[in-house]
Parts: C-alpha cells; structure tokens; sequence
C-alpha cells in the first residue's frame, strides 16, 4: 500500500536521516525480508546488501499512522520491550516526531527521543542508552534542557542513562510519561528522568500531533565514530511489544 509517509523530503520519515550509512526498506536487494514477525516478536533486521558507496546497509523503520500529543486534560504512557544488539556502529532507536498535520507537512523541531542505543565505543558503550529532548528554542522557557529530576546514573550534560549493567543483546522495557508540559522516561520502571517540555515549534507555537518511530540506522558520525562490525551482520532488534496508553490527567 502506498505511503506518503515514506517517499522523499517529508522529515522524520526519509528513507534515511543525518549522515547515517543505510538506506530503509521492507526488502532489500536480495529479496529478504527486513521487517520479520515471528515467535511471537518483530525483528528490525539490518543487512549489507545495499548498493556500493555511502550506504552499503539497507534497514528496517516502523512508524505509528496514529498522530496524537497530550494535552492539560490527557497524558500518553509509551512503552516498548526490546533487545538491543551489541554491534559496534548500530543506531536503534524509538522516539516522536512532529506529524503531517492538516497540511500534509511534517515538522522539526519538536523531538523527543524515548531511546537512543547508538554503540561506538566512544561515548555510547553497551550499558548507556540516550533518553532526553531536543531543545532548539522555546521548547523550554530558558531554551535549555530544564531538568527535574534524574537518578545518579543520569548524565544530564549529554542525557545518558547508565547503569552498570549491560543495556545490549538483554530484554529491557523502555518507557516515558509524556504531559502537555513534561516528559519522564524510564526503564525497567525505574524513573531515570524528568524534563519540562513544550511540544512547540521554536517559536514556542504548538507542533503538530506527534508519531512514534522505531528504526534500526547503522553509521554515520555519531553511531559508526569507531566503525562498523560488519562481520556481525546481519543484525537486529527484537521487539516483544509496543504500547501507548491515553490516560485522563
């Protein structure tokens, strides 16, 4: 079925996003599958199949056609059961964009990003997740991250969740309670913090409703900083479930 959504220059659902070295497709050039449902889970599968070049990865996004943002009446819990792998250059991730609105038109900023699992080695080892907001203008009053509350494991400089314990290749339950004026995330029910934030443009002008993606990017500066374990391929992430819940405030 055709999907507007996923053709060229509507942001947030290109077949690729910033410097990243794959391309997203339901099958890739060898006819496989990318998208698996099996055994009661779905698998983002990421292969090395693409053409030669920038992006030799072909991957796998999945994208919520229900658009929705809380308001002073209704918050949204979001939550997802997932196993990261432990692939040095891969970039899951499970996050809200500004949707189509009543013109068809996508926007950017506001972002909130539920999970960021990028693995480089550098900053992004196997037991740190990114969890946190893009600020790029009055998202918040101060035009910064407004944080308050976060645990000791909690980086608020370069919003980082990390325990001691590996965050790959294990079943991890990440979720985030999103308002009308902040948002919580957690993981495994831990509460790992709280941030003000205004679903607005840069203006401070309310966005369009938001949906939710998850997506499997490899490379790029940020993911692929220490290069890409490509023996390791084919990869995925396994996802037991995705759930969003609409609750009365």
């Amino acid at each position: 079925m055709a999907d507007a959504a996923c053709t060229r220059y509507y942001g947030g659902t290109l077949d690729f996003l910033n410097d990243e070295q794959q391309r997203y497709r339901d099958t890739n050039s060898r006819g496989e599958t990318l998208h698996v449902v099996s055994n009661g889970t779905l698998k983002l599968r990421a292969t090395k199949t693409g053409p030669a070049g920038w992006a030799p990865y072909e991957s796998s996004m999945i994208r919520s056609k229900f658009e929705f943002k809380p308001s002073p009446g209704t918050s949204y819990y979001l939550t997802t059961r997932v196993k990261l792998p432990n692939v040095l250059g891969t970039w899951p991730a499970w996050w809200l964009a500004g949707g189509f609105g009543t013109n068809g038109q996508t926007q950017w900023p506001p972002e909130i990003d539920i999970l960021e699992a990028p693995t480089n080695n550098v900053g992004q080892p196997h037991n740190t997740i990114r969890m946190g907001s893009q600020v790029k203008g009055l998202q918040t009053a101060s035009r910064g991250f407004e944080f308050t509350h976060s645990v000791a494991d909690y980086d608020r400089q370069w919003q980082n969740y990390k325990p001691s314990r590996t965050l790959r290749d294990v079943w991890i339950e990440v979720g985030a309670l999103w308002t009308a004026t902040n948002v919580c995330y957690f993981v495994d029910g831990l509460k790992t913090a709280c941030e003000n934030y205004n679903w607005a443009d840069n203006n401070g002008v309310a966005a369009n409703n938001a949906y939710a993606i998850l997506n499997l990017a490899i490379g790029g500066s940020w993911a692929g900083a220490s290069g890409i374990e490509d023996a390791k391929f084919p990869t995925q992430v396994e996802v037991d479930h995705v759930r969003i819940y609409r609750s009365p405030n």
